[in-house]
């Protein structure tokens, strides 16, 4: 019972993790991108890299679920359970850091232009 709550909990927020990144590397990234290049603000690529990690942290978490919901793994399912366990923590603490260096590289260039 306790693999398929973790791989619940896991592949649950590893969803959630690749459609919230996904949506700002698809929708907000490319917009900031053009703003950047339109207002020479100097930030080529920062705002695709954070969002790049939160999606492979994403799906990290989701192999992980699925790896707890599979059966097959009689052998090794403790030792891929404490992973996922650290994994889930770690990806969440994690998040909370990409999330806010990603509002920072955000702001920071279109601070820059204030600030001339």
């Amino acid at each position: 019972m306790k693999y398929k709550i973790a791989g619940i909990l896991n592949v649950l927020f590893g969803i959630f993790q690749v459609i919230v990144m996904g949506m700002f590397f698809l929708v907000t990234a490319p917009k900031l991108s053009r703003l950047y290049e339109m207002t020479g603000s100097g930030n080529e690529g920062g705002s695709w890299t954070y969002p790049a990690l939160g999606i492979a942290l994403g799906v990290t978490n989701v192999f992980f679920g699925l790896v707890n919901l599979n059966v097959v793994l009689k052998g090794r399912k403790e030792k891929y359970f404490v992973l996922s366990i650290i994994y889930f923590l770690m990806s969440f603490f994690l998040m909370g850091l990409i999330s806010a260096l990603s509002a920072v590289d955000t702001v920071d260039p279109l601070y820059k232009l204030s600030s001339l």
